[in-house]
């Protein structure tokens, strides 16, 4: 062999070693990932991300309301996500599905994972096509279809209306859903209540104020669809309008409420059907509630009056 084809072969062997050894040696750190190396005295800043699906159908003789929430939370040793899902059907809730697992640090810890439970269909830009539940004989299954709505907010949340459909083994039904994405620094306090409502297919309104309620009034941000007109209403006040004591955390929830923009284009008054309620563990004589709640009421909007249904997702720190 020539002397010049022997020096090319060893410089080859030479730089294939090196970046082999290179990639086993020197693991790229991820985006996501606040990672303390030698000499960086920076702390991890974790952040929180949520994915959360309200499904709504008014198509059985009763209200059916599937809400089904994913969360991640980032840390220094990787991810923790936790799968929150529920189920209203013949006026009660049935809580079908909480798991809590740990996973590796990766590049995109907002995007949802299956469990053992859990089977995820995605298309692209981490668009859910369908959730499948089964779990000792069990089955669930929540398909997306056509995008009806499509917002994004400044603080980088998204919110989507989907034309929807459920599957269980005795119920197919047709409804529309709600995907409503964002995330947080995990230092920053949880976003508070939201509500998502619904009047037949021509109406659908998801009304979020990021703050806790103060003295039973809060200032909201709101989207609607109306007859395939899309509309965003930066300034919403929301007030409790009646309270009733929920003893386990010694304190009071809302039971009404009543919601306009500052010119009334928009308003709306909501009663509450069925509950579940959740006091969280903590110190203090007064303990933080988490809870959903049924609604109904009357949404009037630009001289017309919608009779709705919906989700309350109900949040006191």
């Amino acid at each position: 062999m020539p002397a010049y084809l022997l020096l090319i072969l060893l410089l080859l062997g030479l730089t294939s070693a090196c970046g082999e050894d290179e990639a086993h040696t020197t693991p790229r750190l991820t985006e996501a990932e606040e990672v303390s190396v030698e000499g960086d005295t920076t702390p991890f800043q974790g952040r929180v991300y949520e994915r959360k699906f309200a499904f709504i159908s008014e198509e059985a003789d009763s209200l059916v309301v599937i809400p089904w929430f994913f969360g991640a939370r980032t840390m220094p040793e990787g991810v923790e996500r936790e799968v929150k899902g529920w189920m209203l059907r013949n006026g009660g809730w049935d809580a079908f599905q909480e798991d809590v697992q740990d996973t590796p640090s990766t590049r995109a810890p907002w995007r949802i994972l299956p469990t053992l439970t859990t089977r995820i269909v995605a298309g692209g830009d981490d668009l859910i096509e369908s959730i499948r539940f089964q779990e000792a004989g069990r089955r669930l299954e929540l398909g997306l279809g056509e995008m009806l709505a499509d917002w994004s907010g400044a603080g980088g949340e998204s919110v989507r209306f989907f034309a929807a459909g459920s599957t269980t083994p005795t119920q197919d039904l047709e409804g529309v859903v709600l995907d409503l994405r964002r995330s947080r620094r995990a230092v920053d306090p949880s976003p508070g209540e939201w509500l998502f409502l619904v009047s037949g297919n021509n109406f659908q309104l998801f009304l979020d104020h990021p703050d806790a309620v103060e003295q039973g009034e809060a200032t909201a941000r709101a989207w609607s669809r109306v007859d395939f007109l899309d509309r965003r209403w930066p300034e919403v006040t929301v007030e409790w309008t009646e309270l009733r004591a929920f003893e386990r955390a010694r304190r009071d929830v809302p039971v009404a409420w009543r919601f306009s923009t500052p010119g009334r284009e928009i308003s709306g008054e909501l009663e509450v059907g069925a509950v579940h309620l959740q006091a969280l563990e903590e110190e203090g004589p007064i303990l933080p509630v988490e809870g959903l709640f049924e609604v109904r009421g009357e949404v009037q909007m630009e001289g017309r009056a919608f009779p709705v249904v919906g989700l309350l997702r109900h949040v006191q720190p």
